[in-house]
């Protein structure tokens, strides 16, 4: 742990705890259906909500049907980096699913390296380069001409490039998500593990609440924590800590 970065702080009732699911949540897998979900975690998850008064929510570029199906559907989640939610968000508007076209300009790409593969989400494309990471340079320069050619904008995760709208974001997701009335006036903390992650880190910090990063790597969060296994035990901490009904 670089001990320039705190560990995030105790959980208070009037708190709202955000949550990255894949490398905050869940180890990162070869492929998103992969992943191994600890049975306890949807327990866990349920049982913090209730103890913050349902202010508790994943914030994930995944699609909200995966979601459902990895943590059940009483949980607020928030899907594709905000297009999607199972809670209306104040501010939300009708978002374009993203066209055919983009998906097929980059078929070549995945032709020339089988270990690329696309992942359609309706409101954004996943490029998965994991399998194939010596066509990293390849798939940086072919998603860069095809957000460039469709509007679109590029962002750099671990092994995964996302094309999407610019003004879908975690940081606006949470930002919606704090005017909801489960959530306003609350001290958010947000805790991810990726650059799609840093724009929420940003709006969390900027409502008076604090970024954890998970793992290392430069950030704009103040907090981190060095491991999934970490967030793990500093969520069952919390828990008890709350059921004990203390307070920092």
């Amino acid at each position: 742990m670089d001990e320039t970065y705190p560990t995030p702080p105790p959980l208070c009732g009037s708190d709202a705890l955000l949550l990255d699911f894949d490398g905050t949540l869940v180890e990162l897998a070869p492929r998103p259906d992969a992943i191994a979900v600890d049975p306890a975690l949807p327990g866990l998850l349920g049982a913090l909500a209730a103890q913050l008064g349902g202010a508790l929510a994943v914030i994930s570029g995944r699609p909200l049907a995966e979601l459902q199906h990895w943590l059940g559907a009483e949980l607020t989640l928030i899907g594709v980096h905000g297009a999607e939610a199972n809670l209306p968000l104040p501010g939300a508007r009708e978002i374009a699913p993203l066209p055919a076209a983009v998906g097929e300009a980059l078929e070549p790409l995945c032709r020339r390296h089988p270990g690329v593969w696309l992942e359609p989400k309706r409101y954004a494309l996943g490029v998965h380069y994991r399998e194939s990471p010596g066509a990293e340079e390849d798939v940086l320069q072919a998603c860069a001409t095809v957000a460039q050619d469709y509007g679109l904008e590029r962002l750099c995760g671990k092994c995964i490039v996302e094309l999407r709208h610019a003004d879908i974001h975690k940081g606006a997701a949470l930002q919606r998500l704090l005017q909801h009335p489960r959530y306003a006036g609350r001290r958010p903390l947000m805790l991810g593990d990726d650059r799609t992650d840093e724009d929420a880190f940003v709006a969390a910090q900027d409502a008076g609440g604090c970024g954890v990063k998970v793992g290392g790597g430069a950030s704009q969060a103040r907090c981190r924590l060095a491991s999934v296994a970490d967030v793990h035990a500093w969520l069952r901490a919390q828990a008890e800590q709350l059921d004990a009904g203390e307070s920092p």
